[in-house]
């Protein structure tokens, strides 16, 4: 319904907001002053996210994954790995968008840390979206 929608979308931007404050705070970006309210991250639009954007976002029991294509489109250099359990759940969105990524699994069986530790390191051996769109330009480049 156009109601839950509406809901399942607000959520993940509120996602967003969180995500892109902890950014702002973390450690490794200590360097770069934070924009929002300390008490309250959510309180400001955030500015001056860090340069360098995170190597990987996992979203865990991470349902139809509209939480984890907001992310994706706002960290598009960034892969971001959807995680659930649901294996009748359609997923065929995520084809959409070159940084976005879909694990069939159950975080409470056993196995899972190591399950998700080998998908961890392909992702990581991926080229990035934007080192993607260079090589295809290239590729074209060198048909012609």
């Amino acid at each position: 319904s156009g109601r839950k929608l509406r809901k399942e979308i607000i959520e993940a931007y509120g996602l967003l907001d969180r995500v892109e404050a902890l950014l702002l705070h973390s450690d490794s970006f200590a360097s770069q002053p934070p924009v929002a309210a300390a008490s309250d991250p959510s309180s400001q639009p955030l500015m001056n996210l860090p340069q360098t954007p995170p190597a990987l976002i996992i979203d865990l029991c991470s349902g139809k994954g509209y939480s984890s294509v907001i992310i994706a489109c706002e960290f598009p250099s960034t892969p971001v790995l959807m995680v659930d359990n649901n294996h009748k759940m359609k997923v065929d969105h995520i084809e959409s968008l070159s940084n976005l990524h879909f694990m069939l699994a159950d975080i409470l069986k056993d196995g899972f840390e190591e399950r998700l530790c080998d998908e961890i390191d392909r992702l990581m051996l991926l080229p990035q979206p934007s080192q993607q769109r260079a090589q295809n330009r290239s590729d074209k480049k060198i048909r012609r």
